[in-house]
């Protein structure tokens, strides 16, 4: 004889959660700061993750978890369209038990790098776009990211970036992706910067917080010369022929070594000569003409640091024309 099914109903159901629900020892206040210092104790966090430490869930095992998870995404969750917001109390509490927790190393993605499937990215892509942000969120955001941006954060980062090379180079294919992102926009449609931003903006990059101070000019026309086993970007063709003549004669010669910093008209700038011969000692500057702020560094260059002007030689449109007439190393070493 088969036995029936035990069913429970749903009065009984309520009955039992109710009793549930009154027993649960976290409605004591007492029980739960209890339970939130505990949690803070550094000596039971160290146990637990002594005692967790190494292990490592299998594959059909972490399938198990998306599955479920998958069951409880959605209306089908626990916690959909409850929004339990909480007190300053409990977030500065929460604030507390978690410094500390996720830095460095002590961080699950330490040393991780994820990777998007192209089904994911597409996923990102569908469910960002078109999507505005208020300047009231954008506020709360700038506000939110100003109190978290402390000076010592900031020089962190800045530190961590010096000297970082860029290894991506952007191709005239993804430029023109780019382009076509940037005209589908319309997250900035219609909005402009105030004088006051621009003024903030034009002093938080000038001079020395220049992301440009020191670096090379860069120009749009030149070409790359190979010398020494590398390619150089030389921005003129008078460049290239000054080059050409110091390789005839086997001169070692050096594109733009150093920067000289400079103090032009009140505002801090850099001066960088074309070529440095280095046995020689000599600088060369090629010119064919001077525009006025060229000019002016020029001379601050000169009065700033006059030994290094005594080993400079500046060559004009006449001196470079005469290079091609030259038999001898000493005649350019003599050019003034």
């Amino acid at each position: 004889m088969s036995r029936k099914p035990y069913v429970i109903s749903k009065e009984e159901r309520k009955r039992r959660s109710e009793r549930m629900s009154k027993s649960n020892p976290m409605k004591n206040p007492e029980i739960r700061e209890r339970h939130l210092i505990a949690c803070q104790d550094s000596e039971r966090r160290e146990k637990i993750s002594a005692k967790n430490k190494g292990k490592v869930f299998t594959e059909e095992h972490k399938q198990k978890l998306s599955e479920k998870a998958k069951l409880r995404t959605g209306d089908k969750g626990s916690g959909y369209g409850k929004h339990n917001k909480h007190s300053e109390e409990t977030k500065k509490k929460i604030s507390i038990a978690s410094i500390g927790k996720h830095c460095g190393e002590k961080n699950p993605m330490y040393g991780k790098h994820p990777v998007f499937t192209e089904e994911h990215k597409q996923k990102i892509s569908e469910a960002t776009r078109g999507r505005k942000v208020t300047p009231e969120t954008r506020k709360r955001i700038s506000d939110a990211t100003k109190k978290r941006m402390t000076p010592e954060m900031k020089k962190r980062i800045s530190d961590s970036l010096k000297g970082r090379k860029r290894t991506f180079v952007f191709t005239e294919e993804y430029k023109k992706i780019l382009s076509e992102r940037m005209k589908n926009n319309k997250i900035f449609e219609g909005m402009h910067h105030t004088s006051e931003s621009k003024k903030k903006i034009g002093d938080a990059n000038r001079g020395e917080k220049s992301g440009l101070y020191g670096k090379p000019a860069t120009h749009s026309k030149g070409v790359w010369f190979y010398y020494n086993g590398n390619y150089i970007w030389l921005r003129s063709g008078w460049e290239v022929h000054v080059a050409l003549t110091l390789n005839r004669f086997n001169i070692i010669w050096e594109y733009e070594p150093k920067a000289f910093p400079l103090t032009v008209n009140g505002k801090k700038t850099t001066y960088r000569p074309d070529f440095y011969l280095p046995e020689h000692d000599i600088w060369i500057e090629i010119k064919g003409w001077w525009r006025d702020d060229a000019l002016a560094k020029f001379e601050q260059f000169s009065i700033q640091y006059p030994a290094e002007r005594s080993r400079t030689k500046l060559l004009y449109k006449d001196d470079i024309a005469m290079l091609d007439k030259m038999n001898k190393k000493e005649e350019i070493l003599c050019l003034t």
